[in-house]
């Protein structure tokens, strides 16, 4: 897609070139699987991602995820999370998951990230977690035979 222009003007500083999503949506009665299962034993997973490709050079792009998770053994639950552009970690949490036994404890990150693209280029933001203590599964993303709850990654690229 091309950038648009106005009367052969660039757009603003500031202006949205693009969004793009990616969307595991809660789902009401009908059986959900979680985005990972995790012990203590796994160290960090995969959870999800989505891939931008830039529009425009050294544009900023605004990096919104929103997850859960709950442990299975019905303990205290803490998580740790990473956040990656492509292979170089740009954010993480040692308690992005913390809460008492029985409650489903939500994620939420905005980071404004510059990484410094030339028009493009296609970069991958990642998230990955580690269950650091519980005596049960972690599930992120938390899903059942009953439904689940909704996790996104929104990625918003803005023209500098």
């Amino acid at each position: 897609m091309a950038l648009i222009k106005l009367n052969n003007q660039s757009l603003p500083s500031g202006s949205v070139l693009q969004v793009v999503q990616f969307s595991d949506p809660a789902i009401i009665t009908t059986s959900k699987s979680s985005l990972a299962s995790l012990t203590t034993a796994d160290g960090y997973s995969d959870v999800m991602s989505k891939a931008i490709i830039t529009e425009a050079a050294n544009s900023k792009i605004l990096v919104q995820m929103k997850t859960n998770a709950y442990d299975t053994a019905n303990s205290t639950i803490r998580g740790a999370t990473k956040i990656f552009r492509n292979s170089t970690e740009i954010d993480g949490d040692p308690y992005a998951f913390y809460g008492a036994p029985t409650t489903m404890v939500l994620f939420n990150t905005t980071i404004l990230d510059s990484p410094n693209a030339v028009a493009g280029t296609t970069i991958t933001y990642k998230l990955q977690a580690f269950q650091v203590a519980a005596s049960g599964t972690m599930e992120v993303g938390y899903g059942d035979s009953g439904g689940g709850c909704s996790s996104q990654i929104t990625l918003t690229e803005i023209s500098i």
